[in-house]
């Protein structure tokens, strides 16, 4: 066993991890009139304004955000937090797009008509001059329209409609414990590569009795993930673990359907149903995971005849760099099939990257490639020999 996967009693300490994040973290729901866009020499910050407890509750009328709640396997979810006096905290990198998606909806009335604010645009102005612009857009918001502001320490980490639902990792963390704890699959299972950030989490599991020894050590898991930063839902999803290589392959359809469970963030949707939901289903991802391992072993003799200019127009389709493409090539142990194709991608999801984000999606990236019909390689070997992407 590598050094790097834990057992399920080391579990605990990745909650610890997710809970130390957790306090770092506050989220505000504010009026987009009230708020405010300040610039300064490395960047912009975002200005909530001081709040009236009393006046929010009452104005909202969603009383069960500003008190703890029951979340997934007894977590108990932070009420919405609070501001005595006016604070900042600066805008990530990251959320430029995402809150230039929302303005772009004030300032157009409909995104749908031109879609978000151009970032490049945005860029050819200095931080001072750019904050003046989102306070003239922001400054024609409807009455009422709220935004929620997530933040980790200093930082605005998202930017999401007033009423988002929140589903914490640490509470998501809890239910794979419990979950896991509770199955009946043989062995203690096996958590290689945990990714835990302050916004997002990807647990991989597999058990060592499951599987074959053929192919490299092919055996039967599942990937739980979650993000807190919008855009994401909590997924349980198929996996095949390559022990001989540490790689996972993580699918989210296969030739025939999409599989695996997806659990939109939505407020509708109850911390015991979602619950009920893993419970349910978790038996039917395993037998999707086990089903793939003969699709995986049978690939093996499925031959790429163009192998290179496979390689090449991935390396177009997916803008590469030549590193991640070299780590590619590196994972293919010398075999031109399908079997060493997607053993290469994720060799290089591992390799090639430390950003948890990129490695999920080229983990899952390996898995669609798995059951990618020859029409799909030979697009792939015409794009290699041409040089330049063409149309799918």
């Amino acid at each position: 066993m590598a050094t790097n996967e834990f057992t399920l009693e080391k579990l605990d300490e990745l909650i610890d991890q997710s809970k130390g994040y957790d306090e770092l973290k506050r989220d505000f729901r504010v009026d987009v009139g009230h708020v405010s866009f300040k610039g300064h020499d490395t960047g912009m910050s975002l200005v909530i304004p001081d709040q009236n407890e009393t006046d929010l509750r009452r104005n909202r009328g969603i009383w069960h955000d500003y008190e703890p709640i029951d979340g997934m396997a007894g977590f108990k979810r932070p009420p919405i937090s609070f501001l005595d006096t006016p604070a900042q905290f600066d805008i990530r990198d990251d959320v430029y797009p995402q809150m230039f998606q929302k303005l772009s909806t004030i300032h157009w009335d409909k995104a749908s008509r031109t879609g978000s604010i151009p970032l490049d645009f945005m860029k050819q102005f200095s931080h001072w001059e750019r904050a003046d612009i989102l306070n003239m857009i922001k400054a024609k918001a409807p009455m009422g329209q709220s935004w929620m502001v997530r933040t980790f320490g200093h930082e605005s980490r998202a930017i999401l409609d007033g009423d988002y639902p929140r589903t914490w990792n640490t509470e998501v963390l809890q239910a794979t414990r419990e979950l896991v704890a509770n199955a009946d699959l043989g062995d203690d299972p096996i958590f290689p590569r945990p990714r835990i950030t302050e916004d997002n989490t990807y647990i991989r599991i597999y058990w060592d009795d499951t599987g074959t020894d053929e192919g490299g050590g092919l055996k039967v898991g599942v990937v739980i993930a979650n993000g807190e930063t919008g855009g994401s839902a909590t997924k349980i999803l198929p996996m095949i673990y390559r022990g001989e290589c540490s790689n996972g392959l993580i699918f989210e359809s296969t030739d025939t359907s999409r599989v695996g469970i997806t659990i939109s963030h939505h407020r509708s949707r109850s911390p015991r149903v979602m619950m009920a939901q893993f419970v349910e289903q978790f038996p039917e991802v395993m037998r999707i995971s086990a089903s793939a391992i003969t699709r995986m072993l049978d690939s093996q003799e499925v031959r790429l005849p163009d192998f290179n200019n496979v390689l090449e127009g991935l390396r177009i389709e997916h803008n590469w760099s030549r590193n991640v493409t070299n780590d590619v090539i590196a994972g293919t142990e010398k075999q031109d099939s399908v079997f060493g194709l997607v053993n290469g991608i994720t060799y290089a999801a591992h390799t090639s990257t430390e950003n948890a984000d990129t490695e999920y999606s080229m983990e899952k990236l390996g898995g669609k490639y798995l059951f990618a019909n020859m029409k799909t390689f030979e697009r792939l070997a015409r794009q290699g020999r041409k040089g330049e992407k063409i149309r799918a």
